[in-house]
């Protein structure tokens, strides 16, 4: 499939979206690593799946300003991709409704 391994590119406020990977290093220690983008699909034997969801976590840092309201700088943001079929998020389209 040809979305399999492809990456999806994102920016927000100029900076990359970034999705948080688990790996072990050579200590044995779990530790997080960030892969730039995120998944468009994943391929799961002969079956292929489209991640059609991401949830976001945006980071920021707030600074104070002399105004009213804090200014807050958006310092990066974590992308995690998810797919739900419609019938998980309660949807049916109308085509497919049974009469």
């Amino acid at each position: 499939m040809p979305f399999a391994n492809d990456l999806i590119a994102r920016l927000l406020d100029g900076l990359p979206a970034a999705t948080k990977k688990p790996f072990q290093d050579s200590k044995g220690q779990q530790r997080n690593i960030y892969e730039d983008g995120f998944a468009l699909g994943l391929k799961e034997g002969d079956r292929a799946y489209l991640n059609n969801h991401v949830s976001m976590t945006i980071f920021f840092h707030p600074y104070p300003t002399d105004g009213v309201a804090p200014y807050l700088r958006i310092v990066g943001f974590e992308v995690v991709p998810e797919r739900y079929a419609y019938t998980q998020l309660g949807y049916v389209p109308a085509h497919l409704k049974q009469h």
